[in-house]
């Protein structure tokens, strides 16, 4: 079993670089999960969406990576990682995609947020919708969310 030493946002993203450029292409998710005493467990994807709760651990603070699938997303986080950060009262949820880095947490970082119009928003393309719309939910759930071009 892996594992990192010292825990940290910096840390544990270093970590997670190289796993999302071996995950992004793949057909299926593929988690990585960071407990908060360091021990790195890297699970299995199938065709089905693979839950960490797997693991049978406390997720408690932990740090989770996985890939949203081109074509299987609608540019972030569903409704279920919403949920399923919450529940398990994760420290940090990133999910990479073919554009983009995805993150939700509870701390961190700010999280800008501007009101918009729907009349302004159907202006808008399906990213920047996709956009407005994570950083809407995560507001309402009492979390962050950001979005960052990855290059990969």
């Amino acid at each position: 079993m892996d594992k990192i030493e010292k825990i940290g946002y910096n840390e544990v993203v270093k970590k997670f670089k190289a796993f999302e450029k071996s995950i992004i292409k793949n057909k299926f998710e593929s988690p990585k999960v960071i407990l908060p005493n360091g021990e790195i467990f890297e699970l299995a994807g199938s065709s089905r969406n693979v839950s960490p709760a797997e693991l049978g651990k406390d997720l408690t603070g932990a740090y989770i990576i996985h890939n949203h699938p081109e074509s299987m997303h609608d540019f972030g986080f569903s409704k279920d990682d919403f949920s399923f950060f919450i529940a398990n009262k994760l420290r940090l949820l990133r999910a990479v995609d073919e554009k983009y880095i995805h993150e939700l947490i509870t701390d961190l970082f700010e999280m800008e947020f501007e009101d918009i119009d729907i009349n302004d928003l159907v202006k808008l393309d399906t990213e920047k919708v996709a956009e407005k719309l994570q950083k809407q939910e995560a507001l309402n759930r009492n979390l962050k969310y950001r979005r960052l071009k990855h290059g990969y």
